[in-house]
Parts: structure tokens; C-alpha cells; sequence
């Protein structure tokens, strides 16, 4: 065996300053890290330069890779090397080709790493000195299977506490010659290199690979995978012999740990008598010592860990999967709606590719805004206390591309006109104030004469105060602009607008989530009260503020609209189910929600809009505005005989539901409001489907029935949309599985958020998502072995189809035959 000691560990030096011989040195390191591991011609090998979030790719196949790797280096980039043989088109596990060594990552700097490279029964090709106190050692093989790499690396790490991660086959490892910059700039350097090539029989068998610390001490044999035992008696005697003059102390304080384990001796004893072992020891008492002796405590609650792992894995049944499904839905029915807005419906949905249930509902709320003004329902003929204002909040949820924008936009266009006319009315109306402000002023001056003309010659002054009088104005206000839209503000503010816009306003957010969030900070109570009776619509409101004075709201009535996506949705559903925010009911409040379908396949439409059936909704709304601002008085609405008839064979059922033991808490307060749902529904349909409010109070069948269905349609909706954090919580078990190989086979839930995956970034995101895995039977929670040392701690052990292989497996039968042997021994 040839075998070097470099002498270039001594030496650090910059990497952002290299002169020719830095760069010699550097390329020295380099190629005799590469020749270690691989020395044939052409050998193909692959870099990766990382350098906060970017990341350059090269290999040694494109000619220039000597000046790329120079130029990384000098750029303050670490630079890393994938060890295995791939195929040249990537560095994943599919692209690796072939294992070109073993290697082991000593990290753990609490001991003597070196030492125990020392004392390896098979020496290094290759060890690289990291960073201050870590290694990384390699062992050349040739004839390592694929299937058996991750196994080995695994036992590797065990058997010498080595970082256990390294042991994925697309593994990136530090290169020689480059530089880690974690904290101090460290050059990688080469501690010894020789050029043995090892099989992996020898491999196996010079470092007696077993189940350290389980329930059998065996090898593989590489050819037909059966396990080759090794006597428990010549192993422990072994073990305590090792112990008694201070070598690989680690290994056989595992072995020993978990022999006595198999005996059923409980942990603290197994402590004791590790402990008793190591103080007769004829050891010499230095650090590495100590730190092995002060390690018994970790190693017996591991091995006491690991029993139990093997235990469950031995009546685990298949997992069942993971079903990701949104509950079902109730499709639209076009015919349920006014005629005003079938038409305009079907086009805007064919010619846009979208639900048709984002912009129904949409004209839905703006014709709320505008009927709400001025009309009401009385659901029950006698009860004249129960009165519904058809004032209705409405939410679209789908994802950023299922074009809520533009459909919403197609929905608020009446109410873009009627601010258009109403500005243009209020210019008019300025003008005419001005001219009448300078009359008054006008008329002012001349009766100011008269009266002192009265009183000067007259000595009347009685005539005088009648004349000044006369002159005074009950209100002197520029007029205001009548308002139909708030897009944002404050609530003082629109508090203030609503004073001169006493029958209500429409609040339309493209995007809801913003406003909803600031509703649930704490110091938006204020807001969060304001706009909560604002539902009701028929209740007045007072804002009393030392800056700002007393506003009084005679009718405090806000429609609101606005789209959302679904994940957002989700989190503010699960603090309404939670009660850590909204158990005040502000979500029930959207009761027009929808989350329908997606399309199954889109087509590409190419049509003109259908005109007539945009101008025959928005004239509608036109039109009933007209007559809300020419009417000031409350137009009652109520059932005729047969829709009364209906509306009361439905609202029992409702209330069934309602009083269902197996109903959610959020959504049977949601349920609740149906109740008068269903009248303003019923109402609104009535309205933009007669000719004439003042002539029609009663609510027919047709319209009653049509409402009705709507609202059953809706149900199936909120079903749905409060379902949605399962659904989440779902989403997150599959992030999870998908990503089981990067846990180990016993983890726990810091090691799943450290990981910070998607939606899963703190314990209590990933809980949840564990729950669902462990129902399922992925995983399994355990706690720490009431005999073992410490405060007791969950963990989770995978299925034993998601654990990684493990190089021994021995029937029940040859585990009691050892147990025997132990006993005797």
C-alpha cells in the first residue's frame, strides 16, 4: 500500500487574492482528490459552486472547467464535487451510474476524529481535513452495487459517529483545494491519500458491519444477501475486551448496549454497567476517555430507541394512501337565475374559459347593493318583527389564474357607470351651489341695508331680525356626491360617507385577503365591530372620536365583494374553527361563497361579447337605482300563499341541520344565517325579474323555488370551502411522504419544520400533517422508554416500507437463539 501524508495542511490562504502558486496549489489539491476516488482516463467528474443562493454547475468534460473552477474560487464561491460516476446529463439519483468509493463525514469535533481514523482496521484512499477538527474519509471500491451504497454509508456513520445524512448516491462532497467559508476561510486540504482499491467484501468484513446496538450482530453477504451470524458470546467477550484496553471504545459500547437490551435489562442498569466497565478499564484516562464515558447515557437511549422501533415494525399493516380530494360540489344551474343575468353569465363564462359560478355570484351582490336600498322581506306573514334586509357579502375563491379579476370586473361594471353618472351629477350640482352661494351673498348685502334702514329710520327691530332671518339657510353644505363603490379606506371615513349615502355602499377588494387579515389584528377591533353590523344593514351607528367628533350613520349598510385564493382562505377558516380569531362570526357572513370546479378542458374561444346582454343587466341596475333614489320610504316584500308554503317545509329542514349533533361548530353558525338567505335571495331574483317594484310585493313560487335551490347549491359550496384546512393538512402529509427518504427512519417534528418545506415550516403546521400520516399508518408515534435516561420525548417511526434499508435482517427464530447465547454467556 502507497501511502502519503500531505504536506499542505499548514498552509491557508485567501481565495480571493491567489497568485500563480496559490492557483498551482489549489489545482494539486484538486486533481489529487479526483485521482483518489477515480484515476481512469476521461473520468468524468462533476462540480457544483454554491455561493449564498446561486448555484453554478460545471464537469470536466467542458474544456474550460480548469478556469471555471479558478474563477468560482476567486469569486468566493465553495466549490463541491459529486463522488459517485454519473451519467453526464445530471446529478440526481437517476443519473448516478456507478459508486466510485465509500465516504465518511467526521463532524462531530467533541472527539478525537483523527485518532479514530487511526485506528480503521482499512485505511483511507483519501482523507480531507474540511474544516477545523472535521474529515472526510473515502474508501475506493469497485464493485459496490447501487443498492447496497446508501446501506453501507449508513453503517459507516453509525459505527463511527459520522454524520448519518451522507448517504445519498448524488452525495456533493467538499473539494480539496477549495475553501469552506462558513466561518473563517478554511482550504480544504489533503491529509493522506494511497492508492488501494478496496471490494465491498472486504469492506463488510474488515469492518464487521452489523445492526450496531439492535437485536443482531451479522454481515451481508454482497452475493446473495443472507445473513452471516456472529456468536453473541465471542462478540461480547469481544466487546468487553476492547472496552478493558481503551480501543474502539464508541462500537463496543454500542454493541454491549444493545445486547444487554435484548436481555430485557432496563436502562438505567445497562449504564451502570457500561460505567462500571470503563472505570476498571486499563484506559488511558485522557479527553477522548471522558468524552466516551459521559457518551453512555446517549448510546443506551438510543439502543433503547431502537428496540422499540423494531418492535413496531413487526405488526405494522400497509399504509393506506393519501386521498386528496376537495368535497363535491352542486354545479350551477343557469336557469335558477333572473333572466337578466342568464345570458350575460353563460357568455362571459364560454368566452373566458372560467366557472360560471364566480361572476353569478358577483351580479348577485351588486344587484344586493342597489335593491337593498330600499327594499326589505318579511319572511313570515303575521311576525312583522322578523324583517330581512337583502344586504349580501359575497366571496369567489379559486386560484390566481382561474380569472376572478376580469370576471369581477365584468360584475362591477353597472356600479362603474352609476358612479360615472354620479360624478357627472355632481359636477352640475357644484356649479348650481356656487351660483346659489353668490346669490346669497348678493341677497345678503341688500337685506343687510334693509335692516339697517329699519332700525335707523324705523326704529323697528323687530322688521330687522324678520329680514336677517330671512336670510339664514337651514344648509349651507356643498352638496355631496352619491356613492355606490368604496374600494379601500378607513372606517371613520367611510363612516363619514355613509352619512351622506344613508342607504348604503358597496365594498369591493379584487383581492379580500389583505382587508380580512387587517380585520384580525388587534388593533383593528374598532374596524372589525364597524363592519360586522354593517350585515344586518337595518341598524344605525355612532363613531364618537375626540379629533374627529360625533358621526352618526342613521343606516349602517355594507355590501361587500371580492375574490380570494383557496390557501389563504384555508387559514383564516382554520382560526375560525380554532376560535383563535372570527368566532364573532365575520366569515358566516359570506354567505354567497363559492369554490366551484375547475374546467376539465378549456377550450380557445374566439367570439365578440355578447353586448345585449351586458347593457340589459346594467340597465337594470340603473333603472333600480333611479327609483332607490327616488324613493325614500321601505318597500316590504313578502311570500304569496304557495312561496310561503315553500319557504316553510324549507326552513324546517334547515333547522334540522342546524341542530345536528355531528355538525361543525363554524359551519352550523354559517347555516344559521340561511334563515334569511333564502327571503333575500327569494327577493332579489323577485325584483330583477318584475317591471315594477311599487306594483309587485309579493314573492311567487318560481322565484321562492329558485332561491332556494341557490341557496342548497351554496351549502354544498361551504361545505366545501370548511373543509379546506383538512385539505391543507392533507397537502402537507404528502410533502411529508414525498420527501420521507431526507428523514430519518426515527424522527422528530423539529426535524420535519427545520427542513422548512412548503407550508410546513412550524410545529404546529406539521403536527397535523404527521396526524394524518399516522392514521394512514406511515408513520408511528412512540415515546422515549420510560427505563430510558431523561425527559420523555415523542418521536416517529416510519412504516418499515419508507425506511431505508438495512444491511441485516434475522428471523425471530435466530434473534431467540442469540438471546439464548447471551443468557448462558
Amino acid at each position: 500500500m502507497n501511502s502519503t501524508t500531505s504536506p499542505l495542511i499548514e498552509k491557508d490562504t485567501s481565495p480571493s487574492a491567489m497568485n500563480k502558486q496559490d492557483k498551482d496549489r489549489v489545482l494539486y489539491l484538486v486533481k489529487l482528490h479526483m485521482v483518489a476516488i477515480d484515476d481512469s482516463d476521461n473520468a468524468l467528474f462533476c462540480f457544483k459552486a454554491i455561493k449564498n443562493k446561486c448555484v453554478n454547475q460545471f464537469d470536466t468534460h467542458n474544456p474550460s472547467w480548469v478556469d471555471k473552477l479558478l474563477l468560482n474560487i476567486e469569486n468566493g464561491f465553495e466549490v463541491f464535487l459529486t463522488v459517485n460516476l454519473t451519467d453526464g446529463t445530471g446529478t440526481k439519483t437517476v443519473n448516478v451510474t456507478g459508486v466510485r468509493a465509500l465516504y465518511l463525514d467526521f463532524d462531530d469535533t467533541s472527539q478525537d476524529n483523527l485518532a479514530i481514523i487511526e485506528t480503521m482496521p482499512l485505511a483511507p484512499n483519501l482523507v480531507v481535513n474540511s474544516s477545523k477538527g472535521k474529515f472526510h474519509c473515502y474508501w475506493r471500491v469497485d464493485d459496490c452495487p447501487l443498492d447496497q451504497f446508501t446501506k453501507l454509508q449508513k453503517a459507516l456513520a453509525a459505527k463511527y459517529n459520522g454524520d448519518p445524512s451522507v448517504s445519498d448516491l448524488p452525495r456533493i462532497m467538499r473539494l480539496a483545494g477549495s475553501y469552506n467559508l462558513k466561518s473563517e476561510p478554511h482550504q480544504v486540504t489533503v491529509i493522506s491519500h494511497q492508492d488501494d482499491v478496496y471490494t465491498t467484501d472486504e469492506i463488510i468484513t474488515e469492518f464487521s458491519f452489523g445492526s450496531f446496538g439492535s437485536e443482531e450482530l451479522g454481515v451481508i453477504d454482497k452475493k446473495n444477501n443472507e445473513v452471516i451470524s456472529v456468536g453473541r458470546k465471542e462478540g461480547i467477550v469481544g466487546h468487553t475486551k476492547n472496552i478493558a484496553i481503551g480501543i474502539n471504545l464508541h462500537d463496543s459500547l454500542l454493541s454491549l448496549a444493545g445486547y444487554l437490551a435484548n436481555d430485557n435489562m432496563c436502562a438505567d442498569s445497562i449504564v451502570t454497567y457500561l460505567q462500571s466497565l470503563m472505570n476498571i478499564s486499563s484506559a488511558t484516562k485522557d479527553n477522548r476517555y471522558f468524552e466516551r464515558y459521559n457518551d453512555i447515557y446517549r448510546i443506551v437511549n438510543y439502543v433503547i430507541n431502537c428496540k422499540q422501533v423494531n418492535a413496531a415494525n413487526t405488526y405494522w399493516p400497509a399504509p393506506k394512501p393519501l386521498v386528496n380530494e376537495l368535497k363535491p360540489v352542486k354545479q350551477l344551474n343557469i336557469d335558477l337565475l333572473p333572466k337578466v343575468m342568464q345570458s350575460l353569465v353563460v357568455d362571459s363564462a364560454e368566452r373566458m374559459q372560467c366557472p360560471p359560478d364566480f361572476l353569478a355570484a358577483g351580479l348577485l351582490i351588486v344587484a344586493s347593493s342597489i335593491i337593498a336600498r330600499n327594499v326589505v322581506v318579511q319572511p313570515k306573514h303575521s311576525d312583522t318583527g322578523w324583517v330581512e334586509v337583502p344586504n349580501l357579502w359575497g366571496v369567489i375563491i379559486g386560484k390566481p389564474s382561474l380569472l376572478k379579476t376580469p370576471t369581477l370586473s365584468i360584475a362591477m361594471a353597472a356600479l362603474d357607470k352609476l358612479e360615472i353618472i354620479s360624478r357627472e351629477l355632481h359636477k352640475e350640482e357644484l356649479k348650481e351651489f356656487q351660483v346659489d352661494c353668490e346669490l346669497m351673498e348678493i341677497h345678503a348685502v341688500i337685506n343687510k341695508k334693509e335692516a339697517k334702514s329699519a332700525i335707523t329710520k324705523d326704529k323697528n327691530h323687530s322688521k330687522a331680525k324678520a329680514i336677517l332671518m330671512a336670510d339664514q339657510i337651514d344648509d349651507d353644505e356643498p352638496p355631496s356626491q352619491t356613492r355606490y363603490i368604496i374600494n379601500d379606506g378607513t372606517f371613520e371615513k367611510i363612516a363619514d360617507l355613509q352619512c351622506s349615502n344613508t342607504k348604503g355602499l358597496l365594498v369591493f377588494r379584487d383581492e379580500l385577503s389583505g382587508w380580512l387579515k387587517g380585520l384580525n389584528k388587534p388593533d383593528k377591533t374598532n374596524d372589525r365591530s364597524f363592519y360586522l353590523e354593517s350585515w344586518n344593514g337595518n341598524k344605525s351607528y355612532t363613531v364618537d372620536r375626540i379629533g374627529r367628533g360625533t358621526t352618526f350613520i342613521p343606516t349602517n349598510r355594507l355590501s361587500i365583494l371580492g375574490g380570494i385564493q383557496p390557501d389563504v382562505f384555508s387559514n383564516l377558516i382554520l382560526e375560525t374553527v380554532s376560535g383563535s380569531q372570527g368566532g364573532d362570526g365575520l366569515l358566516q357572513r359570506f354567505q354567497v361563497a363559492v369554490y366551484p370546479d375547475l374546467i376539465d378542458k378549456p377550450a380557445f374561444i374566439d367570439k365578440a361579447p355578447n353586448k345585449q346582454a351586458f347593457v340589459l343587466f346594467r340597465d337594470k341596475i340603473i333603472s333600480l337605482a333611479k327609483w332607490s333614489n327616488d324613493h325614500e320610504e321601505q318597500h316590504v316584500l313578502q311570500f304569496d300563499k304557495e312561496a310561503y308554503h315553500l319557504y316553510k317545509e324549507w326552513y324546517l329542514h334547515n333547522e334540522t341541520l342546524i341542530r345536528a349533533d355531528n355538525q361543525q361548530v363554524s359551519l352550523e353558525a354559517h347555516y344559521a344565517k340561511y334563515r334569511g338567505l333564502v327571503p333575500s335571495i327569494a327577493a332579489i331574483f323577485h325584483v330583477l325579474e318584475v317591471d315594477s317594484v311599487d306594483e309587485s310585493p309579493l314573492i311567487n313560487k318560481e322565484d321562492t323555488l329558485a332561491a332556494i335551490e341557490y341557496v342548497e347549491y351554496l351549502r354544498t359550496h361551504a361545505e366545501r370551502i370548511y373543509s379546506l384546512p383538512e385539505q391543507y393538512v392533507l397537502i402537507g402529509a404528502k410533502v411529508i411522504l414525498k420527501n420521507f427518504d431526507k428523514l430519518n427512519d426515527t424522527f422528530l417534528v423539529r426535524d420535519v419544520y427545520r427542513k422548512k418545506w412548503k407550508g410546513l415550516t412550524t410545529k404546529d403546521l406539521v403536527e397535523p400533517s404527521l396526524a394524518i400520516l399516522e392514521e394512514s399508518g406511515y408513520c408511528m408515534p412512540l415515546e422515549t422508554d420510560p427505563k430510558s435516561i431523561g425527559r420523555s420525548t415523542t418521536y416517529y417511526v416510519k412504516h418499515p416500507d419508507y425506511q431505508l434499508p438495512k444491511l441485516t435482517e434475522v428471523s425471530t427464530i435466530q434473534q431467540n437463539e442469540k438471546l439464548s447465547e447471551v443468557n448462558h454467556a
